[in-house]
């Protein structure tokens, strides 16, 4: 009985551990969104060096440009490198989640073999 409780316990613990990685991720993936929008409309107004550019390499030529153009390819990076950053955070998340739901998975299956041996035994 003290066994099953406690695995009750740790997969309450786990349940909640689960939980708190998905409101991560689903906040992430919300910021996530707002920033690729922003890209979008920083890139609909101007910056072809940086859009067109496969790699960040354009980038130094950026602060030899001067006035708002300059001002939109810096936001644009700024922008660019923190929602890179966001995806990164999501993809360890999921990691981190995964993991969680297999732990969670085994506990369940623990609780439903000492539930059933307890069963056999009454």
């Amino acid at each position: 009985m003290r066994e099953y409780a406690a695995k009750c316990k740790e997969r309450d613990t786990l349940e909640a551990d689960c939980q708190l990685l998905k409101d991560q991720m689903d906040k992430a993936g919300t910021k996530s969104s707002k920033i690729r929008d922003t890209l979008k409309d920083i890139e609909a107004e101007e910056c072809p060096l940086l859009i067109s550019s496969s790699s960040w390499k354009g980038v130094e030529s950026v602060e030899q440009r001067t006035g708002k153009h300059e001002e939109i390819c810096v936001a644009y990076c700024e922008r660019k490198t923190e929602y890179e950053q966001i995806v990164e955070d999501m993809k360890n998340l999921e990691k981190g989640l995964t993991v969680c739901r297999k732990f969670l998975g085994g506990i369940f299956q623990t609780v439903i073999n000492v539930n059933n041996v307890r069963n056999l035994r009454l």
